[in-house]
């Protein structure tokens, strides 16, 4: 969209910088050398990896902070000018995500997961809880799609819990893909988790 607008000789009316880390700092140094307005959204480690005096250098440049979570608003209100700091939890579009109507039925329930293979995401816990379900003999495949640092680890821990036949690693897949595993699921499982940092 920027290439287009550049092409066809429109300046552009506003950067937005999604996360208030180095992306932030790069919207706030554009928005002076440029003047063009700038904005920011701050969702969770871009958040709180900072120091709170960047941040509110980077909140005093922007014309609209947004964050996800009342969390978040709190943190942040003291740090960004009254009126400039915008609560909008994540929601999920009903017109693309719904449901289908089940033409097949699994011979065995179809659990998904979908995240980074990172600490926070939780997935050791849900290899964790898949070994407990199946040593009480119950039937069950798990997709997880996504990719990350941990994925070697957790092929390890699989490998560990005899889940290999029960638990697959399917790598990342674009949201239009993503869509229609999602309605092919039984289950959907979300564990996150409070790492360390």
């Amino acid at each position: 969209m920027a290439l287009q607008e550049r092409r066809a000789g429109r300046p552009f009316a506003q950067i937005h910088a999604h996360f208030a880390h180095d992306p932030g700092l790069v919207g706030a140094l554009t928005h002076r050398l440029t003047g063009i307005p700038f904005s920011l959204t701050a969702h969770a480690r871009d958040l709180y990896g900072i120091s709170p005096r960047a941040l509110a250098a980077r909140a005093r440049e922007a014309e609209a902070v947004v964050t996800c979570c009342r969390a978040n608003a709190e943190y942040l209100g003291p740090l960004v000018e009254h009126g400039r700091l915008h609560l909008v939890h994540h929601g999920v579009d009903l017109e693309v995500f719904r449901p289908r109507p089940r033409s097949v039925e699994h011979d065995v329930p179809v659990v998904m997961s979908v995240g980074r293979l990172v600490e926070k995401k939780g997935f050791p816990d849900l290899l964790a809880a898949c070994a407990r379900v199946h040593e009480r003999g119950r039937r069950f495949r798990v997709a997880i799609y996504g990719d990350g640092p941990m994925r070697g680890a957790l092929e390890h821990q699989r490998r560990e819990l005899g889940l290999e036949d029960v638990v697959s690693f399917e790598g990342a897949r674009s949201q239009r893909e993503l869509v229609a595993l999602f309605q092919s699921a039984d289950v959907f499982a979300l564990m996150p988790f409070v790492a360390a940092d």
